[in-house]
C-alpha cells in the first residue's frame, strides 16, 4: 500500500495533477534554469495537456527540446506555437536560431524572411528581422551581406522607433549579439544554387533572399546578364533605386538590346525625379521591343507629368492596342481624355475599366470627377459607391469637391464683376458710373485706359491721349 501511494505521488508530481497551466509553466522554467531540461519538458507537456492552446508552453518546451538536441520536436513545437500566435517575433527567431545552429542555413534564411512582416496586410517592416538575417549570412560566410543587413536594421529601427517599443535599442542589442555568430563549417552552397534559387525567392516575394542568391550566382558567373537583371528587379522592389539602376546599367553594358533593363532604368530614373531621363529610357525600351505595352504605359505617365497630354494619349492608345484588358491603361487614358476636354470618351474608358475591376474604388471616384461638371447629383452617386468600397477615399475626394465648389463660385463671382465693369464702361460720363469728372477722363476710362484717364483728370493729357479719346 505504501509503495502504491509513493508511485501515485510521483505521477502527481510528474504530470502536475491539480496545478494550473501557468503554475506548471513556472515550474518548467525553474527546472530549465537548473538545467533539468528533461524535467522542464515534462512540466511544459503537463501545461499543454491542461491547455492545448497555450502557445508559451509550446515555445518553452521547444527550448527544452533544443537543449536536449531533439531538434525536430523543437521545430514541431515552434510551428504549433506560430499557428496559435502567427508572426510572433520570438517564436520565429527561435526557429531561425535552431536551423542556424544545426547548419541548415538555407532554411534559416527562409524562416528569417517571415520576421520581415509584423502585420502582413499593412506591410509594416520589422527592424529586428535584419540582424537575425545578418546572423545567417554571417554563418554562411557572406560578410558583406551580413553587414548590409545590420545596416538595414539600424535604418529601419530609426524609421519605426515610434511604431515599435525601443526599436533602436533592441536592434542594437541583436546586432551586438549576432556579430559573435561563428561561420558554419557544415554549410556549403548547394550544387546549382544561386540563380534558380534567386528566381524562386523572387517569385515568393522574398526579395532580400533573392538578392543573396543572385550575389552567389554572380560570384561564380560575373557575366551572367539575367542575374544582374533579376537582382536589379529585387532592389527596385525594395525601393533601393540606385542599386537597381546600377544593376540595369550592367545589364545594358553586357546586352545593349535588353528591353527589360531599359524599361527598369526608366522606372528607376523616374523614381529619382528625372522625368526627361525616364522618357528617354522608355523610348529605348519601345525601340527595342515595340510590341511590349509596359514601356508605352510608363512613358505615358511621364508625359502626363510633363502636361504633354496628346503624346500621352497616343502612348496609352498603343498600350491598349497591345494589352486591351489593361485596367490601369483604361483608367489613365480616361483621365487624359478628360483633361483634353473629351468627357464622353473618358466615361467610356472608365466604364470599361470598372467592368474589368468592379472593386477598384478609385475608378468610381474618378467617374464622379468627370460627371461633376454636368450633373452634380449623379457625381455624388459615383462618389458614394467609391466610399462604400474604400472609406479612406472620402477625405481626399471631398476635399477636392469642396475646392472645386469654391473655385466655381469664385469664377462665377469674377464673371459677374467683369460683366458689371463692361456694362459700366459701355456708357459714357460720370453719371453712368465713371469715377472721373471730365469727359476726356471718362472716355479714356470707358476705353479701359486708366493711365490716360488720370492724365486727363490732372489736366495733363498727352497729344496721343487727345487723338485717342477726342478731347
Amino acid at each position: 500500500m505504501t509503495r502504491n501511494l509513493s508511485s501515485l505521488l510521483v505521477l502527481v508530481a510528474a504530470f502536475g495533477f491539480g496545478q494550473t497551466p501557468e503554475a506548471l509553466l513556472q515550474r518548467g522554467m525553474q527546472q530549465g534554469e537548473q538545467r533539468d531540461f528533461a524535467g522542464a519538458a515534462q512540466s511544459f507537456s503537463a501545461a499543454i495537456a491542461r491547455n492545448p492552446k497555450y502557445d508559451r508552453a509550446y515555445y518553452f518546451r521547444a527550448q527544452a527540446y533544443k537543449y536536449l538536441r531533439q531538434y525536430p520536436a523543437a521545430i514541431a513545437d515552434l510551428d504549433r506555437a506560430l499557428q496559435l500566435r502567427p508572426f510572433y517575433n520570438v517564436y520565429i527567431a527561435e526557429k531561425v536560431e535552431i536551423f542556424r545552429e544545426t547548419g541548415d542555413l538555407d532554411r534559416a534564411l527562409l524562416e528569417a524572411d517571415n520576421m520581415l512582416i509584423i502585420m502582413p496586410k499593412l506591410e509594416v517592416v520589422n527592424p529586428l528581422a535584419f540582424p537575425l538575417r545578418g546572423s545567417v549570412f554571417q554563418a554562411m560566410g557572406l560578410e558583406r551581406e551580413a553587414e548590409q543587413e545590420y545596416a538595414y536594421g539600424k535604418y529601419e529601427a530609426n524609421l519605426h522607433r515610434h511604431g515599435l517599443n525601443n526599436a533602436i535599442e533592441q536592434t542594437n542589442q541583436h546586432i551586438a549579439r549576432y556579430r559573435a555568430v561563428p561561420r558554419s563549417a557544415a554549410w556549403r552552397p548547394r550544387a546549382g544554387a544561386g540563380h534558380a534559387d534567386g528566381l524562386r525567392a523572387l517569385d515568393a516575394g522574398q526579395n532580400r533572399t533573392a538578392i543573396a542568391h543572385f550575389d552567389a550566382a554572380l560570384r561564380t558567373g560575373p557575366e551572367r546578364v539575367e542575374s544582374y537583371f533579376f537582382r536589379g528587379m529585387a532592389y527596385y522592389r525594395l525601393r533601393q533605386y540606385a542599386r537597381a539602376a546600377d544593376d540595369m546599367q550592367k545589364v545594358l553594358r553586357l546586352d545593349p538590346n535588353h528591353a527589360g533593363a531599359a524599361s527598369y532604368m526608366g522606372m528607376a530614373t523616374w523614381s529619382f525625379g528625372d522625368r526627361e531621363g525616364a522618357i528617354r529610357h522608355y523610348t529605348t525600351a519601345i525601340r527595342l521591343q515595340p510590341r511590349w505595352g509596359t514601356p508605352y504605359y510608363n512613358r505615358a505617365l511621364a508625359l502626363v507629368a510633363a502636361k504633354n497630354y496628346n503624346a500621352a494619349l497616343a502612348d496609352l492608345n498603343m498600350q491598349l492596342q497591345l494589352e486591351p484588358k489593361s485596367g490601369a491603361g483604361l483608367a489613365d487614358r480616361a483621365m487624359v481624355q478628360y483633361r483634353l476636354g473629351n468627357p464622353g470618351a473618358a466615361m467610356a474608358d472608365l466604364k470599361a475599366a470598372i467592368a474589368l475591376n468592379p472593386r477598384a474604388a478609385r475608378l468610381y471616384c474618378n467617374m464622379g470627377v468627370i460627371v461633376a461638371d454636368q450633373n452634380r447629383a449623379q457625381a455624388h452617386q459615383w462618389y458614394e459607391r467609391c466610399y462604400a468600397l474604400d472609406p479612406l477615399e472620402r477625405s481626399w475626394y471631398e476635399g477636392q469637391e469642396k475646392w472645386a465648389d469654391a473655385y466655381m463660385a469664385f469664377q462665377r463671382r469674377m464673371a459677374d464683376i467683369m460683366a458689371a465693369i463692361a456694362s459700366d464702361r459701355s456708357s459714357s460720363g460720370s453719371g453712368s458710373g465713371c469715377p472721373y469728372g471730365s469727359a476726356g477722363a471718362c472716355s479714356a476710362w470707358n476705353g479701359g485706359d486708366d493711365s490716360a484717364a488720370k492724365r486727363f483728370e490732372n489736366g495733363s493729357p498727352s497729344a496721343r491721349d487727345r487723338n485717342s479719346y477726342g478731347h
